[in-house]
């Protein structure tokens, strides 16, 4: 609604925003479920790529990831509201004929939101849900494309994912890709979703915009403490990013986001940072995303001479023959530390 009454998109596309706060539901409280709750969400409006699906994918298993927190990517595809008119109503068929062994909300839901009967978690119904026709068969060839690139990227960036054909959203403006986050190695009958996302393409419009698709993710913030407080595990301080990375054209968005995961993932990203500050004539902040490289590759002669040589710019003397010391101290064979 933001991106509608601010008129978003005129912005250069797509417009990435974020937000944090207090939500409401209406749902009696449960386990991880609260009348007031909080989450924050990250959006990616104005962009039909699968790249971007699995970008918010890959941040947001990160982010559990660095919390300390094991989990399992759920995903599926529910397609276009064009392509799920005949999979409804073969869904509807099916647990017509089922109506007595089912639960009384999901009798409900049969007739208000069949497709929110997958979304049932009473053991009772699980048979029923078990022997239920899959989305999967019922895809357009649009969203089966899109589908297949999104997994085609997570299996780029080494993301694991489990393909979960009864996973649907709580909300029927869902669109093609939709997933959950479960935490790993835990079996439960009604698992607790960390936070869940996926495609929106017809929202925008529907908000009275133009047509304008669009991908989000929410992850709640009281289910991932509690999560956390069962585990016994303290979130480590938050890091502060450094790059920018940009891309243009498919192969390069492919190759893209694994070497995104790599920044983050090492040390190295600094070094290359410490050489654009250099190239830059930038020499304090090269010193200081040097500095940053030796701590996490303390081993590593090249980086303690990039430093040493930095120094020597800044006119820092004792500093430049301590760093070129240190690098030759790391490889005494190497006549170019010596020199």
């Amino acid at each position: 609604r933001a991106y509608v009454n601010h008129g978003m998109m005129a912005h250069p596309q797509p417009v990435k925003l974020f937000y944090l706060g207090p939500m409401f539901r209406y749902d009696r409280p449960q386990r991880g479920r609260y009348r007031m709750f909080h989450q924050f969400g990250l959006e990616v409006i104005g962009s039909i790529l699968p790249v971007v699906d699995a970008e918010l994918i890959l941040i947001t298993y990160n982010f559990y990831k660095e919390l300390g927190l094991e989990t399992k990517v759920m995903i599926n595809s529910i397609g276009t509201p064009e392509s799920r008119r005949e999979y409804l109503a073969e869904l509807a068929t099916h647990y017509r004929a089922q109506r007595s062994k089912i639960c009384e909300d999901c009798k409900r839901r049969l007739l208000k939101n069949p497709l929110r009967v997958l979304d049932c978690k009473e053991p009772q119904c699980a048979p029923v849900k078990e022997a239920a026709p899959q989305m999967i068969d019922w895809l357009d060839d649009d969203s089966k494309a899109h589908f297949t690139k999104v997994l085609e990227y997570l299996d780029e960036v080494k993301v694991p994912y489990i393909l979960n054909h009864k996973l649907v959203r709580g909300f029927d403006y869902y669109t093609k890709t939709v997933f959950e986050f479960w935490l790993d190695g835990i079996e439960e009958a009604a698992p607790l979703a960390l936070c869940g996302g996926g495609r929106y393409d017809g929202l925008v419009a529907e908000l009275g915009g133009l047509p304008t698709p669009a991908c989000g993710v929410a992850p709640g913030i009281e289910r991932t403490i509690l999560a956390l407080k069962e585990r016994g595990i303290m979130p480590p301080e938050a890091k502060k990013p450094d790059i920018f990375l940009a891309q243009l054209g498919e192969q390069a968005r492919l190759k893209a986001l694994p070497l995104f995961e790599e920044f983050l993932q090492e040390g190295s990203y600094q070094y290359w940072l410490g050489n654009y500050h250099f190239r830059k004539r930038r020499f304090q902040s090269a010193a200081q995303a040097y500095k940053k490289a030796i701590q996490q590759y303390p081993k590593e002669p090249v980086m303690a001479r990039a430093l040493a040589v930095t120094y020597d710019r800044l006119g820092q003397n004792k500093k430049a023959l301590a760093a070129y010391q240190k690098a030759i101290q790391l490889d005494a064979d190497n006549a170019a530390f010596r020199v």
